[in-house]
């Protein structure tokens, strides 16, 4: 799979208007509306504007997990915690609409654009750089709308 770009975008967006926001997942407790938050507040972490989660990543989620999840050959597990910062729990699910995700993914791809894309760590998988940011996105999308059966 290709990561998030300008040319896979539209794609993206296309499955997510499939999602209903009230529709209930094939697994997991996020509704509809509340998984489209979801994924954006990890677009918006990659872009530096949440707060920089720990580094939480040993040698199996950097050197294993990670090249197996960003190449395609494991697909994400399902219902893996949110990562939480020091005695911080994750926010409450709330609702989102589609144009604010698409909105945040456009601000991306302009960072991307003119090359001042500069993502902070992945709390398991350390530094991985722009463009694996992008494929992560991607393969988080993908692993979401299945979720719903899109």
């Amino acid at each position: 799979m290709a990561g998030l770009s300008d040319n896979t975008k539209q794609l993206f967006l296309n499955r997510f208007e499939k999602v209903a926001p009230d529709a209930t997942p094939l697994w997991g407790k996020l509704r509809g509306a509340q998984m489209i938050d979801h994924c954006n507040s990890v677009v918006l972490y990659t872009l530096g504007e949440t707060p920089l989660l720990p580094f939480r990543g040993t040698f199996m989620f950097q050197y294993i997990a990670a090249p197996l999840l960003l190449t395609g050959v494991m697909k994400f597990p399902k219902n893996v915690p949110l990562p939480r910062t020091k005695n911080v729990s994750p926010p409450e699910p709330r609702d989102c609409e589609l144009a604010v995700l698409q909105a945040t993914i456009d601000r991306l791809l302009v960072e991307v654009r003119a090359g001042s894309f500069s993502p902070p760590h992945h709390p398991y998988f350390g530094n991985i750089g722009g463009k694996k940011w992008l494929k992560f996105h991607a393969l988080h999308f993908d692993h979401h709308l299945r979720q719903f059966g899109v």
